[in-house]
């Protein structure tokens, strides 16, 4: 076959890498595997087979090149921490020291952790304090000194102390630092939505932090906005 023989030397180590990437289009492999048999020409085959050769190795290249990971299609792509950043050994662990502190602070002294330009891109906390107008900083410390009542005050209260209590979470942490940036996983329970009142699954969260002059300049977490709760007697 005219058209098979220019890629059967191509066609052992393409074919291996079609497998691995399916959605890859290679000209010669789908006209062989069709059964089409173009005839072959009398006249200035050898060029032909050169040109057709070429052809069919510079498509693959492209395709090969379009499956590049997106990071290199994007220069523009904001890299945290920057690669540029260095820091001490003594410098990481005071990094450290002061996301954690922050984490295992509560209520209003949280705030001598956190510096008055802080950044927030927790969603719901961003939505709020845009809803409110003022600064992340003001929203966080308005979460601290002044919480709200989750359930509904003691009506909610009630409702909660009678349905099944999950584990006690926290019991697991993973802190991973780099340059500026902390990171810190942990467990939680959560109700299984498939299973009777009672059974838990464990689960992880995350927050990760942005430390500078010794406290948490930005932070993000995993939180999305949730629906509003259906009415009752829906």
């Amino acid at each position: 076959m005219f058209f098979r023989g220019k890629c059967s030397q191509e066609r052992s180590w393409i074919h291996k890498i079609l497998e691995k990437n399916p959605h890859l289009d290679w000209p010669c492999l789908v006209a062989e595997n069709s059964g089409h048999t173009p005839r072959p020409r009398k006249f200035g085959a050898r060029r032909s087979t050169v040109h057709l050769k070429s052809a069919c190795l510079a498509g693959f290249a492209l395709l090969l090149l379009g499956t590049a990971p997106a990071r290199a299609q994007n220069p523009t792509m904001k890299i945290i921490p920057a690669p540029s950043c260095t820091t001490t050994p003594a410098q990481l662990a005071a990094t450290k020291k002061a996301a954690m502190d922050e984490l295992h602070t509560a209520g209003e002294p949280k705030l001598a952790f956190v510096d008055r330009g802080y950044i927030q891109h927790s969603p719901t906390r961003m939505k709020q304090a845009k809803e409110d107008k003022i600064s992340d900083y003001e929203e966080f410390r308005k979460t601290l000194v002044s919480p709200s009542v989750a359930g509904g005050g003691q009506g909610g209260a009630r409702q909660a102390a009678a349905v099944p209590q999950p584990p006690a979470g926290d019991t697991t942490e993973i802190v991973v630092a780099e340059c500026d940036i902390v990171t810190i996983v942990r467990n939680a329970y959560r109700q299984d939505p498939t299973a009777k009142p009672g059974t838990f699954y464990e689960y992880f969260t995350f927050d990760t932090y942005r430390i500078k002059n010794g406290k948490v300049i930005e932070h993000w977490d995993g939180n999305v906005i949730a629906p509003p709760a259906a009415s009752e007697g829906r």
